[in-house]
């Protein structure tokens, strides 16, 4: 095994349980004598430490990066191990286009392996143990806060799977449908009560300028109402981590006029105009905030502006609520650190 100063191999395994997306890749990789294996970054660790302190286990397993193709759960020598390609979680993140759920789901599914006990079998690389993993890592995404669509993406868009069923692994089309599953079950017990997701890698970042944007960066500055709102200081003041985000289309595109609207859990009211404090907004309280399209920003700005909106990140907005729900449209935004 490797040190913090060196890298290692791993050899004489028998039993492993493989994410990939053909047969061939199966009986290449069954034919494998060592693999080439090297220490996680940090954030890669992390990743790791979310999901094992979320469900509530020890990390009794050792995660490494390797020369194999995707990833694999392996016990060697009664050690349970997980090992990854070493650009596979950035990879895959990126070509989905999310801030991380894609990389967590694999290490969900991996992991979901070593918790199900699947290497106690003779067979533990078998459509029945896949799909087991698969339900398990679309459960705990779903806890952790990752939408539906997100939690599917890396099987449904075929990055990680194909549509033929083969000997050890099942077809895309009933991967989805387990994960899909999962998700669904899990979202109607949590009754929209899912965990605050960790923060996002770049919490730490420090985005300078940009990090808040004003009516003037959004070009609301001819909004009657809004001006109207502003000069009476009739608006709320409020901080609070984004929870969820909401939408136009399912599928993700990297644009803010594709974002309806983000779900922000409160954790402060600076608002001033209350003659009493119960006038505020409850800590803990959810609500869903429209934001603006940005249509009109510069490229660099509209960077900025989704790299803010991102789920488990911090955030100190201005809003005023409308009509009798807790609905509300956002004119200022700031990153904070979590």
């Amino acid at each position: 095994m490797p040190t913090k100063k060196d890298k290692g191999v791993v050899e004489n395994f028998k039993k492993a349980c493989f994410f990939v997306s053909s047969q061939k890749e199966i009986d290449s990789l069954k034919k494998v004598s060592k693999i080439d294996i090297e220490l996680p970054t940090n954030r890669e660790i992390e990743q790791v430490r979310q999901i094992t302190d979320f469900i509530g286990l020890p990390q009794n397993f050792g995660i490494y990066k390797g020369n194999i193709r995707n990833a694999m759960a392996v016990v060697i020598n009664g050690k349970r191990i997980i090992i990854f390609r070493k650009d596979l979680l950035r990879r895959i993140d990126r070509a989905g286009g999310s801030e991380y759920w894609s990389s967590m789901f694999i290490l969900a599914h991996e992991i979901g392996h070593h918790l199900s006990n699947h290497f106690s079998t003779d067979s533990p690389n078998s459509k029945d143990t896949e799909l087991e993993a698969d339900f398990f890592a679309g459960s705990v995404l779903c806890r952790l806060g990752a939408s539906l669509e997100e939690t599917i993406k890396p099987v449904s868009f075929g990055f990680l799977t194909t549509s033929m069923d083969h000997n050890n692994h099942p077809d895309k089309k009933s991967r989805v449908a387990m994960i899909t599953n999962a998700w669904n079950s899990t979202n109607l017990q949590l009754n929209n009560t899912f965990a605050v997701p960790p923060p996002p890698p770049d919490d730490d970042v420090d985005f300078g300028t940009q990090s808040i944007f004003t009516p003037e960066d959004f070009h609301l500055m001819h909004d009657d109402l809004l001006n109207n709102i502003i000069e009476n200081k009739s608006y709320y003041e409020l901080e609070g981590i984004i929870t969820r985000i909401h939408y136009n289309d399912s599928i993700y595109f990297n644009s803010p006029n594709n974002i309806q609207e983000i779900q922000v859990e409160i954790t402060k009211d600076n608002t001033g105009f209350y003659e009493n404090k119960e006038s505020g907004v409850k800590i803990g309280t959810r609500i869903l905030v429209q934001v603006p399209t940005g249509e009109e920003m510069c490229h660099a700005c509209i960077r900025n502006y989704l790299s803010i909106l991102a789920r488990g990140r911090k955030i100190r907005f201005k809003t005023y609520i409308y009509g009798s729900g807790l609905d509300s449209y956002m004119f200022y935004l700031e990153k904070l650190k979590r």
